[in-house]
């Protein structure tokens, strides 16, 4: 499975057959995270998977994740320190989430209902690191639980917003169409497809796709982002459509790198996060 398979074939799942990771898979998934604790703008990205027993799952599922979870005996824990460090974050689990998807282990993005002293606790984080999400992984459940159902719906997991509202060309005078994006078309569109809190697809995306340049802009929903005090989940979004952007170009052979210092002039409200400068672009 190539990256861009991944990601249109990755589902969030919260219903698992509550057995433990086989050693085989435990084995690439160790690999995995020490391959993507450093996100593209230098944050330490500290990542560690922890393994329950059944009991401890079941305490998890009815205390920590708030009944979310269901049969999950294993559990990505990241955690990050630093300005900006929630968008490295994103980047480098979604890197994870996507290795985890072909390897055929189900995860889901959690980001506002669990515990974040327990698994700080149980993954022995350091004290002033922040733990902004965390996933289960394993074997999903053949049937989904009635949670997991109402779940998907209320967050809206089926939808998505089309281009004209996400993706512009210069300053966002006129949307960007597929056909003007030429050879970018696939990576904006696994943008698009990317997941985030609540489904609220927090990203815009300005381009000059002749010169090979994207400017993502983060659209904040303040409201939202106080409902968790200590993380900005949308932050953490934004670096997921970065890592989905970042993995398509460079499949398909559109080589590039992120800038932070290359701001545009952007339509009033929207936070400037980074962009990416193709390699024909670079003076």
């Amino acid at each position: 499975m190539t990256d861009i398979e991944a990601i249109r074939a990755r589902r969030s799942v919260r219903s698992f057959d509550g057995k433990g990771l086989e050693d085989g898979a435990r084995s690439a998934l160790q690999r995995i995270l020490e391959s993507s604790r450093v996100g593209p703008f230098g944050s330490d990205v500290g990542l560690a998977l922890v393994d329950l027993s059944e009991d401890e799952g079941a305490f998890l599922r009815a205390k920590v994740t708030y009944g979310v979870i269901h049969g999950a005996r294993s559990y990505v824990v990241g955690s990050v320190a630093g300005p900006r460090a929630t968008v490295d974050f994103g980047h480098c689990l979604e890197r994870v989430i996507l290795e985890a998807t072909k390897l055929g282990l189900g995860t889901c993005w959690i980001g506002g209902t669990f515990h974040r002293s327990a698994f700080a606790e149980r993954a022995r984080v350091e004290e002033g690191r922040l733990i902004p999400c965390v996933t289960p992984v394993g074997v999903a459940a053949q049937t989904k639980s009635l949670t997991e159902r109402a779940m998907r719906v209320l967050a809206g997991s089926s939808g998505r917003l089309p281009w004209r509202e996400l993706f512009f060309a210069d300053a966002g005078a006129a949307p960007l169409s597929p056909e003007a994006a030429g050879a970018f078309a696939e990576p904006l569109e696994c943008v698009r497809l990317a997941p985030s809190a609540a489904n609220k697809q927090p990203w815009r995306v300005f381009s000059d796709p002749k010169a090979s340049t994207f400017h993502f802009a983060l659209s904040r929903q303040h409201v939202y982002d106080r409902s968790i005090s200590t993380v900005s989940l949308q932050e953490v979004d934004l670096g997921i459509a970065l890592c989905h952007f970042e993995l398509a170009c460079r499949e398909r052979k559109l080589e590039g790198s992120w800038r932070r210092d290359a701001q545009p002039k952007l339509p009033e409200g929207l936070e400037y996060i980074a962009s990416w400068i193709g390699e024909r672009s670079h003076p």
